[in-house]
């Protein structure tokens, strides 16, 4: 999700090529209130964004029953403070710089997704 409707495009349209299937959203209480209707797997997630800032959103979706268990990929072109990951690293899975290269995002993704792997004896 980001409020920049070129970046949710180019994304879009990478993942769909990837074979996944995506809904974009243009911003914090855009995303939220799609939420009641569709459950994704995952949520991408810009932290500039107005009027709702992506910590904000991503604070709303955690406390929300129906999606506070939905893995949160923060992407960004501003560099957390050691207070953002303080009070917010907990929530999120990662956290990627933008400009972001499509194969570490995909790579990101896909780490994310990935069933955990059990080890037995």
């Amino acid at each position: 999700m980001d409020d920049n409707t070129d970046i949710l495009s180019i994304f879009s349209l990478f993942f769909r090529r990837k074979g996944y299937h995506v809904i974009t959203a243009g911003g914090g209480q855009d995303c939220i209130d799609m939420i009641q209707a569709y459950v994704p797997d995952l949520i991408l997630l810009d932290v500039m964004m107005e009027p709702m800032d992506g910590w904000q959103t991503l604070m709303n979706l955690k406390k929300n029953p129906d999606s506070c268990r939905i893995p949160v990929i923060m992407v960004s072109g501003k560099t957390p403070t050691p207070d953002d990951v303080h009070m917010y690293g907990k929530y999120y899975e990662h956290f990627v710089m933008k400009p972001v290269s499509f194969p570490v995002l995909f790579d990101v993704v896909s780490r994310v997704l990935a069933p955990p792997v059990i080890l037995t004896r």
